[in-house]
C-alpha cells in the first residue's frame, strides 16, 4: 500500500487559504482515500515543531488544522546524526543520506522531513514547496526512491 507523508506546507497552505480550488480538492481526495484505507498517510512531529515557530498572531489556524488532522498518525523524526559506528570506537556520525539532502536543499528542515519520510517507509512525499523541494526533486531521486509530488500529481 502506498504511504504518503504530508509536508507542513500542506497544512500551512490550507490554514492560510492560499490554494486553488483544484489543489484543495486533490488534498481532500487524499484525505478521503486515507479515511477509506486506500492509502496510508502520516505527518511527523516536525510539523508540530514548525507550527510552534509561527508567530502567535498567525499560529491558531495552523494549530487548529493540525489538531483536526489528528487522526493521521504521527511518525517520529529520524535524526540525522544518530547512526552508531559499531566496531569503530562507537559514537555517531551524520547520516549520509541527510548529508546528501543538505547539499541539495537549502533548508535543514526540508532535509529532515524527507529523511523522516524515508526512514518511516513512506513511498510518497506530498508537498507544495515548489521553490525548493519540487524544484530539486530530480536531484533527490538518486538518493532516495521516495516520490516527491505535488498533491495534484497523485492518482
Amino acid at each position: 500500500m502506498e504511504k504518503m507523508y504530508f509536508d507542513t506546507c500542506i497544512v500551512s497552505g490550507l490554514a492560510k487559504n492560499e490554494f486553488a480550488v483544484s489543489r484543495n480538492e486533490k488534498i481532500f481526495e487524499i484525505l478521503k482515500k486515507y479515511e477509506s484505507k486506500e492509502l496510508d498517510l502520516v505527518a511527523s512531529e516536525l510539523m508540530e515543531q514548525e507550527i510552534a515557530k509561527i508567530p502567535a498572531q498567525y499560529r491558531t489556524p495552523h494549530q487548529s488544522l493540525y489538531l483536526l488532522l489528528g487522526k493521521i498518525p504521527r511518525v517520529g523524526e529520524i535524526l540525522p546524526n544518530r547512526m552508531l559506528l559499531l566496531g569503530v570506537g562507537g559514537g555517531s556520525r551524520v547520516n549520509p543520506v541527510y548529508k546528501a539532502l543538505r547539499e541539495i536543499l537549502p533548508d535543514e528542515t526540508d532535509a529532515k522531513h524527507i529523511l523522516t519520510a524515508m526512514g518511516n517507509g513512506c513511498t510518497h512525499f506530498v508537498t507544495v514547496d515548489e521553490r525548493t523541494i519540487i524544484r530539486n526533486r530530480e536531484k533527490i531521486k538518486p538518493i532516495s526512491e521516495i516520490k516527491i509530488v505535488l498533491p495534484e500529481e497523485l492518482f
